[in-house]
């Protein structure tokens, strides 16, 4: 597990995926002041959003694959891993395998569902409800004990 993150530090995809996320966040934010000021339509910030959740893995696997140098974009070398004579090679650990599982489980059930199944307010009747508390008087004076009963009444 040591060797893919210092693979991925020397690779730069750890500084790749930050400037990304820190550009989306930037587009994001000058994309809410500007779209309600030019009477664009809502769903472009919903597209836009969806156009950077999508490229975000596009910018990973490129900053693996691909290094910008003084020569200009070049393909990265591949890693000279050499196992010592009578070790096995290092495998995924369980806790590992599991965590991907249990992602892939989860990404299917948002997916098949939808992410409104949870934020979703469950109607139970038509009809609209509104609590109405007492009016308590704060400051005890006589001349207004009348006002929070009144405000009661008519809410109700």
């Amino acid at each position: 597990m040591a060797n893919i993150f210092t693979e991925l530090k020397k690779r730069k995809v750890f500084n790749s995926a930050a400037i990304y996320l820190a550009t989306a966040f930037v587009i994001l934010q000058v994309a809410q002041i500007i779209i309600p000021a030019l009477h664009i339509p809502s769903w472009t910030l919903s597209f836009i959003v969806v156009l950077l959740i999508l490229g975000f893995p596009i910018v990973v696997i490129f900053s693996w694959i691909y290094d910008v140098s003084d020569d200009g974009v070049v393909k990265t070398g591949a890693v000279n891993m050499e196992i010592p004579d009578g070790q096995a090679p290092p495998t995924m650990a369980r806790s590992s395998l599991v965590g991907i599982i249990f992602s892939i489980i989860i990404t299917i059930f948002l997916v098949y569902k939808g992410i409104d199944y949870f934020t979703a307010t469950k109607e139970v009747t038509g009809k609209t409800s509104i609590a109405v508390l007492n009016f308590d008087n704060v400051r005890k004076f006589q001349d207004y004990e009348w006002l929070g009963d009144e405000i009661a009444a008519d809410l109700s």
